[in-house]
């Protein structure tokens, strides 16, 4: 019978300058969990993987951003794959709720390499809470009165999965539409948010090194997005006796990384970043 993987990553202590169209939530979580951004990870564990995640960043200040979420993805047939997404992603006055199913399909081209196909649904509700800005006057019409803004929509993600021998290499396109959303209450409905199409891209290589004792893995992730820079982390991940792993990661602009993780014998991954 097939392990059931349940896994739990705190990310925290994060110190990230995000661009404002940078809209998707940055961090180290694709280390630990690289469907999270990429839908044709989908049952690449070979069995049921069930995740938890958090993330804190900026801790001590008020109203840092934060996710929370769980996701679970598992093999239904051969060749093919079901997973799914809830999260929580909130920045100060902003918070978006996103659900998300995903279909994953392998094609294996020959003995040594395999192309895996994954596309992904996305209902995402967006409230922005102006009960939490501090102002002097609650009768300026851009802040309606202290009203909340709520709206809701959807969009679509898709991604691909290269796998040659050892080599690893994903790419993903989130908010593949660029859906707009519109929020408003009953008196006004002319604020929206536009999705913005995100390209991200993830290369691994695993090396088995001291008779399987010892394995090493070279990484490295870019992100791009409309009217920002690209944005890069390289690093490596090591794993002793398939039960403790240490990563060290360099992101442009942020520094250094680490990340460690232990697995024990149930299927169970404790990780922290």
């Amino acid at each position: 019978m097939k392990r059931v993987i349940y896994s739990l990553i705190i990310i925290s202590f994060l110190n990230i300058n995000e661009s404002s169209a940078q809209q998707l939530s940055l961090s180290n979580h694709y280390i630990f969990n690289p469907y999270f951004y990429n839908p044709a990870f989908a049952g690449a564990d070979e069995q049921t993987s069930i995740f938890l995640g958090a993330k804190r960043q900026w801790v001590g200040i008020k109203n840092a951003p934060t996710l929370n979420y769980v996701s679970i993805n598992s093999p239904v047939a051969d060749k093919m794959a079901l997973g799914g997404i809830a999260s929580i992603d909130q920045s100060d006055i902003l918070e978006r709720f996103y659900g998300k199913l995903s279909f994953s399909y392998q094609v294996k081209i020959n003995d040594d390499q395999k192309l895996t196909f994954g596309i992904e649904g996305q209902i995402q509700q967006n409230r922005i809470n102006f009960s939490g800005v501090d102002v002097d006057d609650w009768s300026d019409k851009t802040l309606l009165g202290g009203s909340d803004l709520n709206g809701t929509g959807f969009d679509a993600n898709f991604g691909v999965r290269y796998n040659f021998k050892d080599l690893e290499v994903g790419i993903s396109i989130p908010q593949l539409l660029e859906n707009e959303i519109l929020l408003g209450t009953e008196s006004n409905n002319n604020t929206s948010i536009l999705n913005r199409r995100h390209f991200l891209a993830v290369v691994s290589y695993h090396l088995s090194l001291m008779e399987d004792k010892i394995s090493l893995k070279p990484l490295g992730m870019a992100r791009y997005a409309n009217n920002t820079p690209l944005s890069w982390d390289i690093g490596a991940t090591a794993t002793y006796n398939k039960l403790v792993s240490l990563t060290a990661l360099y992101r442009e602009q942020s520094g250094l990384i680490a990340a460690v993780g232990y697995h024990f014998e149930n299927g169970v991954k404790v990780g922290y970043a």
